[in-house]
């Protein structure tokens, strides 16, 4: 279910981090269920189709507004001041995919060794297993 929700500026502690500030009655998923807060999810523009993974975080402010980075806006493509829809669509896989697409190098480069270090694990069963 699509929100209408003004865009605003984040705090400079949300800055390069993926956290998309939302009151707690306009973080509900595509299925109209709460979403909780810190979740992964797409936050997906209705209008131009764009989306990206971001962490959901509550917002005390506004009921009305969406409070998102400036490189996020950019990447959906939207304007801060400006109304859109929005949609937050959650998938348990979520989790495991943002990282590889993360703003801020940190949650992206030890995502990447993490499961670089699974896969050589698993080669390595394979071969005592195999020889």
């Amino acid at each position: 279910m699509a929100r209408l929700l003004k865009v605003g500026g984040v705090k400079t502690e949300d800055i390069y981090k993926d956290i998309v500030r939302v009151s707690a009655a306009n973080r509900k998923n595509d299925c109209d269920r709460d979403i909780v807060e810190g979740s992964v999810c797409k936050v997906v523009v209705a209008s131009n189709q764009k989306e990206r993974y971001a962490i959901l975080r509550g917002n005390k402010g506004s009921d009305t507004e969406i409070k998102i980075d400036e490189y996020l806006r950019n990447k959906l493509g939207i304007e801060k001041g400006k109304e859109y829809e929005f949609t937050f669509k959650t998938r348990w896989w979520y989790q495991f995919c943002w990282p590889w697409s993360a703003t801020d190098p940190g949650y992206r480069i030890s995502s990447q060794i993490a499961v670089i270090s699974f896969l050589l694990g698993l080669l390595s069963i394979l071969l005592v297993v195999v020889l």
